[in-house]
């Protein structure tokens, strides 16, 4: 069961790292258009950027994130019912979220499920954090 929680974590992580990443640089690329150009000119140059640069950046840093994380637990714990709800919410959003961003019509499929895993890993987070918050109200 470590081996599995171990590994939908390292992917969760890489794939909310590549989204991030995509997603960042394409902000990034369109708040430093000028006034007036042309929107193809930016857009394209948005998706270049993501695509080459944000997202294999996103995806390392991910993956270092999650190895860290992982050499850093002292004791294997399990995952609260919390953490898998918000993975099982997360994963029923994902393909909503990706259709409503257009990424399955730009991306195809592997879009679609990047977009599922990292809104799983987004779920579990949440998921993690009532579970904290439930365990400090419980210790009052």
């Amino acid at each position: 069961m470590r081996f599995i929680r171990d590994s939908l974590l390292i992917v969760g992580s890489a794939s909310l790292g590549t989204m991030l990443g995509f997603f960042g640089l394409v902000f990034l690329a369109g708040m430093m258009a000028r006034p007036g150009q042309e929107p193809w000119q930016t857009g394209f140059g948005q998706y270049m950027g993501g695509l080459f640069c944000g997202a294999p950046l996103g995806l390392l840093s991910g993956i270092i994130a999650a190895f860290a994380w992982l050499r850093a637990r002292e004791a294997p714990e399990g995952w609260d019912v919390f953490v898998w709800l918000g993975i099982v919410a997360g994963l029923a959003v994902g393909p909503f979220l990706a259709e409503r961003l257009g990424l399955r019509q730009g991306f195809g499929w592997w879009g679609t499920a990047l977009v599922a895993a990292s809104s799983a890993t987004l779920g579990g987070m949440v998921g993690n954090g009532l579970s904290a918050a439930a365990r400090a109200r419980g210790s009052r």
